[in-house]
Parts: structure tokens; C-alpha cells; sequence
């Protein structure tokens, strides 16, 4: 920590973090749903809806398509895992002693693992939870890939993403309760080389993003620091199993948390139980939206890449098109084995003037 001898380091620390907490919440507190349009964005809160998520055994990474784990997760009672609450995620589980440094949240396209992670720093930014973290810094990889040619200190990327903490002084978090939150690692452009990077163990050493990583995930710099990766799966591998915790998984909704969703989203309350009568009259959007959340992969409004893919008509895991997709935007109809990476969304619009349309994230789908 650098400060002036005049200053304590907790009168550092509380300036410090009410800025960043300002910060973040001006960040989160506001999100897009559906195609970002200026001047249209929703109050997290206002339909946030507790996610079904559950720890899941590490091992060999599930290499199904994203459209068998959807109907996997959607035939699986939830009453045989034990849930796990946002504001929990680092919290030992029952029958544990010790908490996880590293945890590992994965899930499917636009399953919610990007707004969970807002849900969770807006909580601990407005004092709602987590009054044991001192400060939680979010990153996503999409930012980080940004850097790839560059060379920081850990310090220097903090003070470049985080203004707040050079304006305070801050040059080492020895002594604080930190989380790190690293979203999104399907979208990581880093070798991520576990084996051949260098040790560093130097706070305030430059070195390369891609070192800094590595180096922070495996806790050899700031070994304090809890760490939180969200990914797809087909993505889990890159980080080795050594170097988590506890893996854990976000399923989507359970059949209450649907319905409670809707009850948020639109305030109508016949217009939200026509919605709900009207998707449980299709299985496959029924499966959907057991295991999507509104809350869209996207940052500050704007369109993730997955998303631009399924926009154009490409399969986002291999870059191929999907005949699924194809077949869908041309009405051939809908199978429950051909949905994959919508995000839920329903246009109500077009749902009150045609009952046999409903829109699913970006795409109209003929039910």
C-alpha cells in the first residue's frame, strides 16, 4: 500500500472503495435486454430473478452441443443438487469448513452467467451482501483480449480499468479482502500457458497480460485474492483442474423462478400469465426458458460475438451455420433438439396480434 504517513491505511481503504462502489453501480445497475437500444435500459433489479445454480463435478469438460446439455439440464429435478445463491458463490457449502480461492461458474450461452456476475458486485457495491470484501474488481475477457500486446503490473492494470485506486494511492492490496471476477473465458485470446509461463510473484513487476493471468489464477500473485471465471464449457479446460476449487454451474430457472420472472419482467398481471400460458404450451420454449434468464451475454449494451454469430446465421462453437437456425428464421418449424444459444425474450407485440408467434432472444420462432 503507498500512502502518506499521515494517512491510515483504512481511511485510504474507505475512500478508495466508496469510489469504486459508486462506480460500479452507475456500471450495473442499469442493463440491456435483448437488441441494446439507446435510452432503453432496464433496471437490474427491477427483474433480476434468483438463478438455479449448482456445484458441479470437475473432470473431463462435457464436449455435448449446447443443445443436449439444455435438454440434459431441463429433464434433471433440481431437488437433487443443493442450490447455491449469488450472493454465496464464495461461501463454504454445507458440510464444508474452508472456502474456495478459485471458482469456476459455467453454463451455456445466455444462461446468465454475465448478469449473475453484476447481480453479485451491485449487491456487494449497494451494501447489500458480502460486507467481508473490501474491494471487487470485473473483468471480462473481451476488455483483456484488448491488451494482448501490452505489459502491465498487476497494480498498473488496476489503476488502468479502475481509476478509483490510483486516485487513491493504492499500490498493493496486502491486507484486503480482494475478488477478481474474470468473465467470459470462451472469448479469451491468451495462450493462458499454465506450464511455460513465468512465476511472477510481484504485484507491481510488468509483465504480460496473458503472465498476469496465469499467474493470478494459479495464485502466485496475490494469493489472497478470491478468483471468479465464468465460461461456456466446452471452454473449462483451458484453465486446469488443479487451479479451481469448486466448479460450479449455472442451470437457468427452475419451474417457480419462471414464473416469477415473467411476474417481474411485465407488471401486466394478465399479460404475464398469458405469456406463461402461452410458453408452456410449446415444450421447446418451455425447455428454453427453463435454462435461460433475460439476462443477455452482453457488456454495456453491446452485442457479444456468439451473438453477432447466431445473427448471422453461424454456429458459434465451430463457425459453421447452423441448418437449425436457417430453418427456423425460414418457418420450417421448431424441434425442442434444434434450440440453441437463444436468449429469452418475448415480444409481446407480436404475441398479442398472433398467438402462434413468439419471439426468442433476436429470433422469431413459428410454435
Amino acid at each position: 500500500m503507498c500512502y502518506s504517513a499521515s494517512i491510515s491505511k483504512e481511511t485510504v481503504s474507505d475512500e478508495c472503495q466508496h469510489k469504486l462502489k459508486s462506480h460500479l453501480k452507475k456500471k450495473f445497475r442499469r442493463v440491456y435486454e435483448g437488441i441494446a437500444k439507446a435510452g432503453h435500459s432496464t433496471d437490474l433489479d427491477d427483474f433480476y430473478t434468483e438463478l438455479f445454480i449448482t456445484e458441479r463435478e470437475s473432470g473431463e469438460v462435457n464436449k455435448e452441443h449446447e443443445v443436449r446439455l439444455i435438454e440434459t439440464a431441463s429433464r434433471k429435478p433440481a431437488k437433487e443438487e443443493t442450490p447455491i445463491k449469488c450472493e454465496d458463490i464464495f461461501k463454504p457449502l454445507p458440510g464444508q469448513d474452508q472456502t474456495s480461492r478459485t471458482i469456476m461458474t459455467t453454463g451455456v450461452a445466455g444462461i446468465g452467467k454475465t448478469i449473475l456476475t453484476h447481480k453479485f458486485t451491485l449487491d456487494w457495491a449497494e451494501g447489500k451482501a458480502n460486507h467481508d470484501i473490501h474491494f471487487i474488481f470485473p473483468f471480462t475477457f473481451r476488455e483483456l483480449n484488448l491488451l494482448k500486446e501490452k505489459e502491465f503490473s498487476l497494480v498498473e492494470l488496476l489503476h488502468c480499468f479502475f481509476i478509483e485506486t490510483k486516485e487513491a494511492g493504492i499500490c498493493r492490496n496486502d491486507g484486503f479482502q480482494v475478488v477478481f471476477i474474470l468473465d467470459g473465458l470462451d472469448e479469451c485470446r491468451f495462450p493462458l500457458d499454465f506450464q511455460k509461463n513465468q512465476i511472477s510473484t510481484d504485484v507491481t513487476k510488468s509483465t504480460s497480460v496473458d503472465v498476469l493471468l496465469t499467474n493470478l489464477i494459479r495464485g502466485d500473485l496475490l494469493p489472497s485474492a478470491h478468483i471468479w471465471i465464468t465460461t461456456r464449457p466446452a471452454a473449462a479446460n483451458q484453465i486446469p483442474a488443479e487451479c479451481v476449487g469448486m466448479v460450479t454451474e449455472v442451470r437457468g430457472f427452475t419451474d417457480p423462478q419462471k414464473e416469477e420472472y415473467f411476474k417481474k419482467r411485465f407488471k401486466d398481471e394478465t399479460q404475464a400469465r398469458t405469456i406463461i400460458s402461452h410458453i408452456k404450451t410449446s415444450r421447446s420454449l418451455y425447455i428454453i426458458k427453463k435454462t435461460t434468464t433475460s439476462g443477455k451475454e452482453m457488456e454495456e449494451g453491446k452485442e457479444m460475438e456468439e451473438g453477432k454469430a447466431m445473427e448471422e446465421g453461424k454456429e458459434m462453437e465451430e463457425g459453421k451455420e447452423m441448418e437449425e437456425g436457417k430453418a427456423m428464421e425460414e418457418g420450417k418449424g421448431l424441434s425442442s433438439a434444434k434450440v440453441t444459444d437463444w436468449h429469452i425474450g418475448v415480444d409481446t407485440e407480436h404475441l398479442s396480434g398472433n398467438p402462434a408467434m413468439s419471439y426468442v432472444g433476436r429470433r422469431r420462432l413459428a410454435v
